[in-house]
C-alpha cells in the first residue's frame, strides 16, 4: 500500500541524499475543515465550552522549515530559544494570547473521570484504552444529527484535543482524555492551555535532542541524517508533537521581521494569522526560515492589548503572575484515569533557577500516598508505602546525636535520641495505614544531600534489596544513608543481615547542577 503524506509532511531539504525530515501531526486543515461544516446549533453548542475561542480556526499550515530553525535555536537547559542573542521564554501568557485558553484553573482543580464509568467509551468506543482518530471521525458522522446534540459536543471535544491540542505520531489519544469530556463544567475550568504548553515544551526538548544527535550540516547547508532505516535506507525523521502551530504563531509574534505585521486585532492571536492559508497556496509558508532575517529586532516579552486585557483569560494570567492565584497541575494515569492537583502558592518559588522546596516534594509524596491508599485492597496493585520527606533528616539526626552520645553521656540527649526515635515509629505507622512494613511490596523514601540534591532510596521488600536512584549518578553520603537506614529498620521491624544493594545507573540523568 502506498504511504500516503500529509500536507504537513514537507522536506526541510529537496536536495539529493538522505536530508533531514521535521514532522509533525498538528492538523490545523483537517480541524478547521471540520469546524466550518458545523451545523448552527452544534457550534452553539461547542460555544459554551472552554475550546470556544478556536472554533474560527483559520486553515493554517505549519512551514516545516522555519520549526527546524527553531529546534536549532531551542535551549534545553533554560527550556527557552535563543534568538539574536537573548533568551526569548515560550510562557504559558503566549499560549493564552495565542489560543485563547485558560492557564489558570477557574476552580483551582483537576478532575480525571474514571473511564469505565462512562457510558460514550462503552457505547461508542467500546472500552477500547487508545482511542484513535478515525473511531472518533466515524462516531461524529453518526451523531451528527440534532438529535444527539450533547454526544456529538463531548466527540467534538475529544476531536479538537487529538488533532490540534494533543497530537501525536500515531493520531490517537487515551481514554483517560475522552473521560474528561463526561463533566463539561469541570471541563471548561481546566487549564487547558497550561497543558498544551507543558506538551510542547516536552517535545521541543526530545525532539532537539533528537535533531542534534541524528542530523548533521554540511558546508553547502544540506542537512544530511545521521541514521537511515535500516529497511528502506531511508532517514529517520525528527517528529515535533503536540499544537505546533502555536510555536509557529508565538514565531510570528516575537518576530516582526518574520513576516509583515497583520492588521487584525482578533483574540486570540492565532485568528489574524487567516494569510498564512492563502500563502500555502503560493508555497511561500514552505519557505518561511530564520536563516535569512536580522534576529536582533527581536519582542522579549508580549504585551496585552487594552482589548485583550478584558479577555477573563487574559486577567487570570495576570493574576497568576501577581501570586493571586493557585497552580493545578493535571495528572493522568493510563490504567485507573485518576487526577489531583497540587494547590498552593509555593509552588511558584519553582521558578527557573530555584530549588525544589521541602514543602512542594512533601505535598507530592503525600499525593503519591492517597493515591496508592485507594487502590491497596486491589490485588494487582503494589502495596507501596511512601515516607515523608522528613524522614532521612530526622534519621541523621538520630546518628549525629547518638554519636555524640559516645562521647558524652548526657541523660537529656539520650532522652532526646529516644524522642525523635519515638516520633519516626509513630510518623510511619500512622502516615501509611491500610498495611504493615512486612506486609508491603516497596518502601520510598527521599533523601535530600546538603540541601541542594534529592536522591531516592527503595525498601523492595520482595527482592529483599535496597536500592539507590540518584540523577547525577554520585554516591556522596550513600553508604552513610544506608547504614543508617539498615539499622533503623533492623532495630524496629524486620533484618536486613542478608539483603542485597543496588544502585541504578542507568537512572535517568538531569543536564545540570
Amino acid at each position: 500500500m502506498k504511504k500516503i503524506v500529509s500536507e504537513e509532511d514537507i522536506n526541510i531539504n529537496k536536495e539529493q541524499g538522505r536530508t533531514c525530515r521535521v514532522q509533525n501531526r498538528c492538523g490545523v486543515i483537517k480541524l478547521s475543515n471540520f469546524l466550518k461544516n458545523l451545523k448552527p446549533k452544534q457550534r452553539a453548542s461547542l460555544e459554551g465550552t472552554a475550546f470556544a475561542p478556536l472554533l474560527s480556526l483559520p486553515k493554517l499550515m505549519v512551514s516545516q522549515s522555519l520549526m527546524y530553525d527553531l529546534l536549532q535555536r531551542w535551549c534545553v537547559e533554560k527550556k527557552t530559544f535563543q534568538l539574536g542573542g537573548k533568551y526569548v521564554e515560550f510562557s504559558l501568557s503566549d499560549i493564552a494570547l495565542i489560543l485563547g485558553l485558560r492557564v489558570v484553573d477557574a476552580g483551582g482543580t483537576s478532575l480525571a473521570q474514571k473511564s469505565k464509568k462512562y457510558d460514550i467509551l462503552k457505547r461508542i468506543f467500546e472500552g477500547k484504552k487508545i482511542i484513535k482518530q478515525r473511531d472518533v471521525e466515524a462516531a461524529l458522522r453518526k451523531y451528527h444529527g440534532d438529535d444527539h446534540l450533547e454526544e456529538h459536543t463531548r466527540l467534538a471535544l475529544v476531536y479538537i484535543m487529538m488533532t490540534l491540542l494533543f497530537p501525536n505520531s500515531g493520531t490517537s489519544i487515551k481514554s483517560s482524555y475522552v473521560a474528561l469530556v463526561k463533566d463539561l463544567s469541570k471541563f471548561n475550568s481546566m487549564a487547558w492551555g497550561k497543558f498544551v504548553h507543558e506538551k510542547l515544551v516536552e517535545s521541543l526538548c526530545h525532539a532537539s535532542v533528537q535533531l542534534k544527535r541524528d542530523c548533521t550540516v554540511e558546508e553547502s547547508s544540506r542537512v544530511l541524517c545521521r541514521r537511515s532505516s535500516s529497511e528502506t535506507g531511508r532517514q529517520k525523521s525528527v517528529i515535533l508533537q503536540g499544537c505546533t502551530v502555536a510555536i509557529q504563531i508565538w514565531a510570528f509574534e516575537h518576530i516582526p521581521s518574520l513576516q509583515p505585521q497583520s492588521s487584525l486585532t482578533s483574540f486570540p492571536r492565532i485568528l489574524r494569522y487567516s494569510w498564512v492559508a492563502h500563502s500555502y497556496k503560493n508555497k511561500d509558508v514552505g519557505a518561511l526560515t530564520l536563516k535569512t532575517l536580522d534576529l536582533d529586532d527581536v519582542i522579549k516579552v508580549l504585551h496585552p492589548t487594552p482589548i485583550e486585557l478584558n479577555e477573563p483569560v487574559i486577567r487570570e494570567v495576570l493574576d497568576m503572575k501577581n501570586g493571586s492565584s493557585s497552580v493545578s497541575c493535571l495528572m493522568i494515569d493510563d490504567e485507573h484515569d485518576r487526577g489531583t492537583s497540587i494547590e498552593d502558592k509555593k509552588v511558584w518559588s519553582l521558578g527557573r533557577y530555584r530549588w525544589l522546596t521541602s514543602d512542594i516534594m512533601e505535598e507530592y509524596i503525600d499525593i503519591l500516598r492517597r493515591r496508592n491508599y485507594s487502590l491497596h485492597k486491589d490485588q494487582n496493585h503494589l502495596r507501596c508505602i511512601f515516607l515523608s520527606v522528613y524522614f532521612m533528616v530526622q534519621l541523621c539526626y538520630q546518628a549525629q546525636v547518638l554519636f555524640l552520645i559516645k562521647l558524652s553521656l548526657f541523660f537529656a540527649l539520650q532522652q532526646m535520641v529516644k524522642l525523635r526515635l519515638d516520633g519516626a515509629r509513630a510518623h510511619l505507622e500512622t502516615k501509611n495505614a491500610g498495611y504493615s512494613f512486612e506486609n508491603c511490596d516497596k518502601i520510598f523514601i527521599p533523601g535530600h544531600w546538603d540541601e541542594n540534591h534529592w536522591v531516592l532510596y527503595v525498601v523492595n521488600m520482595k527482592e529483599r534489596r535496597l536500592e539507590f536512584y540518584n540523577s547525577l549518578n554520585t554516591t556522596h553520603h550513600c553508604n552513610n544513608d544506608i547504614d543508617d537506614l539498615v539499622a533503623f529498620f533492623g532495630k524496629n521491624f524486620f533484618s536486613m543481615y542478608d539483603w542485597k544493594y543496588k544502585h541504578f545507573v542507568d537512572t535517568p540523568q538531569q543536564g545540570n547542577g
